[in-house]
């Protein structure tokens, strides 16, 4: 064979599998030009736990969001955010009897951050009005439930038969099932109206029912006393103010369902005098006995 059409077939050959080479590799015959940026991530992940401010305890239940992604925590108060766009994102959490939580947040693309939210308790009141009041005399029948007046005194010598108040009708329904009593006042107006000291009354839970027209000595309920409650003295002679007991332990009970709801006494644990309150019937209810429950 002629050499120059050998090296001219050598050149062909070549040429051809160069050819061949660019169409297997997409039809290029210069440096790659696909765009790398097609594969990078554009959002990445927020992860955490919401917890009590208060108590540090894990909340469950709780919705935590960012733009359109949301969650809502498990029994850790675990929750899990993804994709969240990079950068800067506005974070917000809800949930029941607590106030609404707003942070901010920097998303990492590709990677997760963590982000615990502690969200504080919403502190609500409820003020409970008195339907039923009544006080019992010493020995007797007579009932007193349409009084304008309760009485409160041991026997001595203006009032020589005791008398105890009792106050109730609390309808606590107002108050939402589950929540934590964080404290309960029990208040009456009145004053020392005899005797020469201060008069200590304390508070005491009623052990069975009891109606305001039949109430009387002899048919008034079992009572006890729990630790916790509060004991009032009072001083001030002929001059009405209102005068506040501590029941905490008492409402919560109530409100948690471990023991019924029966109203509560008021009894002297001194002679030093006699102590008069206002009623439900007093001016037309305008002074009754009230509660003040504070809960989260």
């Amino acid at each position: 064979m002629n050499p120059h059409r050998r090296v001219s077939m050598v050149l062909w050959l070549g040429c051809l599998l160069s050819i061949l080479a660019c169409v297997a590799d997409g039809g290029g015959t210069g440096p790659d030009d696909t765009d790398d940026n097609d594969d990078q991530p554009t959002s990445g992940r927020v992860v955490g736990r919401v917890r009590d401010a208060q108590t540090s305890a894990f909340l469950s239940g709780a919705i935590v969001s960012i733009g359109n992604v949301r969650d809502t925590t498990g029994i850790v108060g675990d929750y899990w955010l993804e994709p969240v766009p990079a950068g800067s994102q506005t974070i917000t959490s809800t949930a029941d009897r607590y106030h609404a939580y707003v942070g901010q947040v920097t998303v990492v693309a590709g990677d997760g951050v963590q982000h615990d939210i502690e969200l504080m308790p919403r502190i609500d009141t409820a003020i409970v009005t008195a339907t039923e009041d009544a006080f019992v005399i010493e020995n007797s029948s007579t009932n007193f439930g349409s009084n304008e007046s309760l009485f409160i005194t041991q026997a001595h010598t203006t009032f020589t038969l005791e008398r105890k108040t009792f106050v109730g009708g609390f309808n606590l329904s107002a108050i939402p099932p589950g929540v934590t009593i964080e404290s309960a006042k029990l208040f009456l107006q009145g004053a020392r109206v005899s005797g020469t000291g201060g008069v200590d009354i304390t508070v005491q839970r009623a052990l069975d029912p009891w109606f305001e027209a039949t109430l009387n000595w002899t048919n008034m309920p079992a009572r006890i006393f729990q630790s916790g409650a509060g004991t009032t003295t009072i001083e001030t002679l002929a001059l009405f103010f209102w005068y506040s007991w501590d029941v905490t332990v008492y409402i919560r009970r109530w409100v948690d369902g471990t023991a019924p709801n029966y109203g509560l006494a008021l009894i002297a644990l001194n002679n030093n005098g006699a102590v008069q309150m206002s009623s439900t019937e007093w001016i037309g209810g305008s002074f009754s006995p009230y509660l003040e429950v504070v809960y989260r």
